[in-house]
């Protein structure tokens, strides 16, 4: 289904005032006291039939180095949609309760350590590892990034070093007492991220 098609759909769905839309996007901004955030969003994307599209809804960490929209913790509404099943998406969205449990951090961290997560380990415990240090739980930080420094003995590091250096240098915050500069350096992947997927957040 063309993009343009995507966009209209999406221009007619209604959600709650909480959501801004932006082409096939509407998302809402989850936020920390530390300026950290997590992106929560439903997104129309197209499917392998030219007439229908999927639903998938998510909520990513923007704190995590990522180039793009990231569907790992979210899943799909529904199966296949089209321009006619719209009305009965709309209601299916009006009755979707999962995003409204996900309101603040907290709601974020059940959501996270109790949702299915679509990608792969070592993207989960990326999650895990950087919201527990943004709750201060720094034993639990520590525990998910060593589970992400371990990945050094793969045969496939190789495609996965940055995940590890990024981790090691969060360790090394924790293990100097260095919180406020590991924040600070979330805050600098968030906005790199932010500005990768394209968005403009306030």
């Amino acid at each position: 289904m063309k993009t343009s098609v995507l966009n209209k759909i999406m221009k007619n769905l209604i959600f709650p005032d909480r959501f801004t839309k932006k082409g096939r996007l509407a998302y809402y901004i989850v936020s920390h006291k530390t300026g950290l955030m997590v992106l929560v969003g439903l997104y129309l994307d197209n499917s392998i039939d030219s007439t229908s599209f999927l639903v998938y809804y998510f909520a990513q960490c923007l704190y995590e180095p990522f180039n793009a929209l990231n569907f790992s913790l979210g899943g799909r509404i529904g199966t296949y949609w089209s321009i006619d099943s719209t009305p009965e998406l709309q209601k299916r969205i009006n009755d979707f309760d999962v995003l409204n449990k996900l309101n603040t951090f907290d709601d974020f961290l059940y959501f996270l350590s109790n949702h299915p997560f679509y990608g792969d380990k070592l993207g989960r415990d990326n999650y895990l590892a950087l919201t527990y240090f943004i709750f201060s739980q720094y034993d639990k930080s520590l525990f998910y990034l060593n589970e992400i420094i371990s990945t050094e003995k793969d045969d496939n590091f190789s495609s996965y070093s940055q995940e590890v250096k990024n981790a090691q240098l969060i360790k090394n915050f924790i293990i100097n007492k260095n919180y406020d500069k590991g924040i600070l350096q979330l805050l600098q992947w968030q906005s790199q991220t932010i500005k990768d997927i394209g968005l403009k957040i306030k």
